[in-house]
């Protein structure tokens, strides 16, 4: 038996005196309410596992072996797998190579997007959500409650970092990465109910899709681009009308679907803050997960990922620095182009493939490597001295007009003060010195940096209240701080702060310039540079300075007759 909740067929069948069974992929959503209530025994049947491929192998070859199946490819394997490579005229060794090529073949064949959970990094947070719901969700179809499970996230994130590839892995492992289905995966957006033409029809399309996400449950609604239903308070133009009435449809919506077991939603966003508010409250999108760009490590293992079976053993370390700053899509563009370049050539993938693909082959003078050596390392040094070490990443991949990049991976916490925001000021404004310090001129590398610190510096200055005659006037939403140049006020308190910002960024450099030039010549060597080898310079460079200090001191105490010396304690570099 196999139908549709709600069905009325079944009715008579349980009524007979006489046992019946009921098969189902997936019983809570295909078999009708009555069987699910009448049913004394729930049993569901695995999928391959070891044991049953040895025990498979033994009666089919009358040898017993001892090798076993990897996990990743039972997974792969299904019981015409197991008809085809099991033979009486095979090693039981030979059985199981011919397995795993079986699912290495489904494996390569799978899209480079079929992903389970276990195979998504960078996104800790996340994966840790979707470990508790799928738990739930087990629960949930063993018979359990529904109203106890965290159905609903939030990812917010830049562009690229795998938002919408999470929500793709989640439907996927939703019934156990041993299954061969997952749950049914639902891609709403704003953009495609627009599609659909006016306001009506807009309001139709998104009915139609909670709708189905009802029909379908167990399954997930991926809400992608939540940043586009837009805060409604700041809403004053002749369109507020039309996207206030978007807003309180899809929160109706919502709050209709929570209410329905089964339903799972997954909002992505670049810009949490310009969310409706009440799209984020509690019972709808109450668990905001943020996803910044992913560590060395994590994106280590995004490309073994992405490589699958090519460049195996060997050593992509040092490729994966100069990609930090990538994001996950960055990554799989990369590994297609090196496969690309392969295929042409009719040979595997070599390491040299990959690190063109990342680094691209471009002709560039050395002089002009040199000089984004000289603004990189600025950043990198001035993000060290005033924030810590860990995290910080620098190198010169060239990625569409950028020649180079430096930033924090590791996400900070941003107090808000004008101290923090003068330190970030000084960050961005350190390549743009730093050129100045060590090639005597800027050039026009360092124009959006400084498009960026006076966006930051607008945003103080208004957010804050530290400027004009009557600081405390609120200017505007610090998300268009710019827009606040407009006053005069605010100008010239820019061109303060922009000034103090450069000159005690000049101070920094240049009171640390052999630790600059250090850090400069590595980027421009190895074409990578991480904030824990800057602290180790500065560290290596104040102990000399302070063994020169004491040497000094020995060497004036012994010309004056005395007996021993001053000691002058410096301070040591803390990584946080």
């Amino acid at each position: 038996m196999r139908r549709r909740r709600g069905s009325n067929g079944s009715r008579p069948t349980c009524a007979y005196a006489l046992p019946f069974v009921a098969f189902s992929p997936n019983g809570r959503t295909y078999l009708p309410t009555v069987v699910n209530d009448a049913a004394k025994h729930r049993i569901e049947l695995a999928l391959l596992d070891s044991a049953t491929v040895s025990r498979t192998i033994r009666a089919v070859t009358g040898v017993r072996t001892t090798v076993e199946v990897p996990a990743e490819a039972l997974r792969d394997l299904g019981v015409a797998d197991l008809a085809a490579a099991v033979r009486f005229d095979r090693t039981p060794e030979a059985c199981v190579d011919e397995l795993r090529r079986l699912a290495a073949k489904k494996r390569a064949a799978r899209p480079s997007r079929g992903l389970f959970l276990s195979e998504i990094h960078g996104m800790a947070a996340a994966c840790s959500w979707a470990g508790h719901a799928i738990a739930d969700l087990a629960a949930w179809r063993r018979g359990g409650p529904w109203d106890a499970v965290s159905n609903a996230v939030m990812l917010a994130g830049p562009p690229g970092v795998g938002k919408t590839l999470f929500a793709e892995a989640f439907a996927r492992s939703a019934l156990g990465e041993d299954s061969k289905s997952g749950i049914p995966l639902i891609v709403c957006s704003f953009y495609a109910w627009q599609a659909e033409g006016a306001l009506n029809d807009f309001l139709a399309a998104m009915r139609r899709d909670f709708a189905l996400a009802r029909a379908k449950a167990p399954c997930v609604i991926l809400l992608d681009e939540c940043d586009n239903f837009v805060a409604r308070r700041g809403l004053k133009d002749s369109s507020s009308a039309y996207f206030r009435s978007c807003v309180t449809a899809l929160n109706e919506e919502l709050d209709g679907v929570r209410q329905r077991e089964g339903v799972f939603l997954i909002g992505c966003t670049n810009e949490v803050e310009a969310v409706d508010p009440a799209l984020l409250r509690a019972g709808r999108f109450e668990n905001v997960v943020r996803i910044g760009l992913p560590d060395p490590g994590e994106l280590e293992k995004i490309f073994r990922v992405r490589l699958k079976g090519d460049l195996v053993g060997a050593d992509i370390s040092t490729i994966v620095m100069t990609a930090a700053g990538m994001t996950g899509a960055d990554a799989e563009r990369a590994v297609k182009d090196a496969r690309r370049v392969a295929r042409r050539e009719n040979r595997e993938v070599r390491l040299e493939d990959l690190r063109l693909a990342v680094v691209g082959d471009h002709d560039i003078s050395d002089k002009l490597r040199w000089r984004t050596s000289a603004h990189e390392a600025g950043h990198a040094l001035v993000d060290v001295l005033r924030f810590g070490a860990d995290g910080v990443v620098a190198n010169t991949t060239r990625t569409g007009r950028r020649l180079g990049m430096s930033m924090r991976i590791t996400r900070q916490v941003f107090e808000g003060t004008a101290s923090d925001y003068r330190s970030r000021i000084e960050v961005l404004l350190a390549g743009r010195v730093a050129e100045e310090v060590l090639l005597g001129e800027a050039s026009h590398g360092a124009q959006e940096d400084l498009a960026e610190a006076t966006r930051l510096s607008c945003a103080m200055l208004g957010g804050l209240g530290l400027a004009g005659p009557s600081p405390l006037t609120h200017l505007g939403d610090p998300r268009r701080a710019e827009e606040f140049l407009r006053y005069a006020d605010i100008r010239a308190a820019v061109g303060i702060e922009l000034a103090e910002a450069d000159r005690t960024c000049r101070e920094l450099l240049e009171a640390n310039r052999t630790v600059l030039i250090a850090a400069a010549r590595r980027l421009f060597e190895r074409g990578s540079l991480a904030g824990a080898e800057i602290a180790a310079l500065l560290e290596a460079e104040r102990s000399a300075a302070a063994n020169v200090q004491a040497a000094r001191g020995e060497h004036d105490a012994s010309a004056s007759g005395e007996q021993g010396g001053t000691v002058i304690a410096f301070p040591k570099l803390s990584p946080d």
